[in-house]
């Protein structure tokens, strides 16, 4: 058995790409008010736990040389909860927002990167999620999350990679891409500009940028979410360690 634990300051966690890859769409699910221990472990044999909504551990399976996520997230917000395991987010007039867990069990399929407080960096890029909430021994709630990465499913996609010590300052965009781009967009790292030509005939009101960040930053707007470009959009780039840039993205239409 391999196990490597890392004491971690956050947990990044995005949709996997629409080609099967690694995702883009990264955003910070770790609260500040639990701190834990990620742990990626490998072995010839381990357990999978099959639970009911409520968390309770009905059965478990075991899988030979499985690798695994593991985490414990303290924010147990209605949209955390929805976004690790399933179901929805409604607003209550008087209460205001609640979760409402899936009528149906769901695959959650997400990709997942650990930042280690060492500025190491874990990460995996099709992970099959279960979570649950649980109580620590002071009695504090949190989401207990175990992830089993899987083959991913585009083509030579490596299942999991790490970094050993990345610049957790950096708040940079070095790509962004869009289906309907004529030429690769000119990225100005000094100006903290982006500028992309698309198509004659492009309509720049919902737009779905590619947006790649940094290692271990998030970006607002999120990548891949539509966007209207009529005029220029800006993005907001939080570095691994919470520093932020804002950066000007310009769409033009081809003649």
């Amino acid at each position: 058995m391999s196990k490597i634990d890392v004491d971690y300051k956050k947990v990044l966690i995005s949709d996997v790409a629409a080609d099967g890859g690694l995702g883009t769409k990264w955003i910070e699910i770790e609260g500040t008010t639990r701190k834990g221990t990620a742990s990626l472990m490998g072995s010839d044999a381990s357990v999978t736990a099959h639970k009911n909504v409520l968390g309770d551990i009905l059965a478990s399976s075991t899988e030979k040389g499985d690798n695994n996520f593991n985490f414990q997230c303290g924010d147990i917000s209605a949209d955390n909860r929805a976004y690790l395991m399933g179901g929805e987010v409604v607003t209550d007039p008087v209460n205001g927002k609640k979760w409402k867990a899936p009528k149906t069990t769901s695959l959650i399929k997400k990709s997942v990167m650990i930042i280690g407080r060492d500025n190491s960096v874990e990460y995996a890029a099709n992970v099959q999620l279960e979570a649950y909430i649980a109580r620590a021994d002071d009695d504090l709630a949190y989401i207990q999350v175990n992830g089993l990465v899987l083959v991913p499913e585009k083509a030579n996609e490596e299942m999991q990679g790490s970094y050993d010590n990345i610049d957790s300052t950096k708040n940079d965009i070095v790509g962004f891409t869009l289906p309907e781009q004529t030429v690769a967009a000119t990225i100005n790292a000094s100006a903290h500009t982006v500028a992309i030509t698309v198509a004659t005939g492009t309509s720049k009101t919902a737009l779905a940028p590619v947006v790649t960040t940094s290692i271990g930053a998030v970006v607002s707007p999120l990548s891949t979410v539509a966007t209207d470009f009529t005029s220029a959009v800006t993005y907001t780039v939080k570095s691994a360690d919470g520093f932020s840039q804002v950066w000007t993205v310009t769409v033009t239409v081809a003649p």
